[in-house]
């Protein structure tokens, strides 16, 4: 399609609510527009992955995007990937499930757990692995933070 198409906003409206992966052939100041994004994301959730990084850390646009896609979640940012709304939306969390395990301790569910571990004065003083919503079973030393900071083990 020409320049003039790509930035059209009715026409690309128009095309990703049909395909909503054709956001990712949009003008740059269309992939920054909430309407035309939303759009897209409600057809194809994983086209968040094209929107403007202003758009990713947008929580209807996230909540949009894992509501029709689940995996569309790894595309979110600023702290949405675990976010207790857009983490239900993306059908990995549910408040209202037994948040337990089948273990015989009942070890309490690992969101909370490290949330926890962030804002209480003492917890935070020691080392934690917070690992991410798609592989719950591993502790990357990257992935592993003091407290509330983001400076990795090492």
């Amino acid at each position: 399609a020409s320049a003039s198409l790509k930035a059209d906003k009715d026409f690309v409206t128009e095309i990703v609510k049909m395909k909503g992966w054709a956001l990712q052939y949009a003008d740059d100041s269309l992939k920054l527009d909430k309407e035309v994004v939303l759009a897209a994301v409600n057809e194809e959730g994983d086209a968040l992955q094209y929107a403007a990084d202003d758009l990713k850390c947008d929580k209807e646009v996230v909540l949009a995007a894992t509501t029709k896609a689940g995996t569309a979640l790894k595309f979110a940012t600023k702290g949405l990937k675990q976010d207790p709304e857009c983490l239900k939306a993306a059908g990995f969390f549910d408040e209202d499930d037994n948040t337990t395990s089948a273990r015989p301790e009942k070890a309490t569910h690992g969101t909370k757990s490290a949330q926890s571990m962030k804002t209480d004065n003492f917890c935070s003083l020691f080392m934690n692995c917070n690992p991410n919503t798609w592989c719950k079973g591993c502790c990357k030393p990257e992935m592993t933070v003091r407290g509330s900071s983001r400076t990795p083990r090492g």
